[in-house]
């Protein structure tokens, strides 16, 4: 994040931005999606997060961002259609140095972090075996994918 602070947006659009985005690792005019902006996404996919900082499944819409494949994501890869052009594809994480979880599910940070007792950043998933997007806060030591969003 080069050494961001975290920016959550405030809620629903036009309010899901952040008055600074956090660049981190993203090209110059890009920026890393906020927590709301995820949730922007997930519920134009065809989700219904609400707005607001509660964990979570939404129980459509993550098929409309998977890739519809089986050479990257396990089969059956429930619901894929990709009709959003997002094109998920399941990189996995890791954790102290394992990899895991390759072809299986695709989890992406967001610039936004919960301060609970650590620093716990927002993360959405996207599973093969179901057709949900998934939210939850993980420590940030963990390693998953980025996707950037133009400014």
């Amino acid at each position: 994040m080069q050494g961001a602070s975290p920016c959550n947006g405030t809620g629903a659009p036009p309010n899901d931005l952040c008055n600074n985005p956090v660049k981190g690792l993203c090209p110059d005019g890009w920026h890393i999606p906020s927590h709301y902006e995820w949730t922007t996404l997930a519920n134009s996919a065809g989700g219904n997060f609400q707005y607001n900082s509660a964990l979570g499944i939404s129980p459509l819409g993550g098929g409309n961002l998977k890739l519809n494949c089986t050479n990257y994501w396990w089969s059956p890869n429930a619901g894929a259609t990709n009709t959003t052009g997002f094109s998920a594809i399941p990189g996995g994480d890791t954790w102290h140095g394992v990899f895991e979880d390759y072809g299986q599910s695709a989890y992406f940070w967001t610039s936004s972090a919960i301060f609970t007792y650590t620093y716990n950043p927002w993360v959405y998933a996207l599973n093969y075996s179901v057709p949900t997007v998934g939210r939850s806060q993980y420590f940030n030591e963990q390693g998953f994918s980025c996707r950037c969003v133009r400014d």
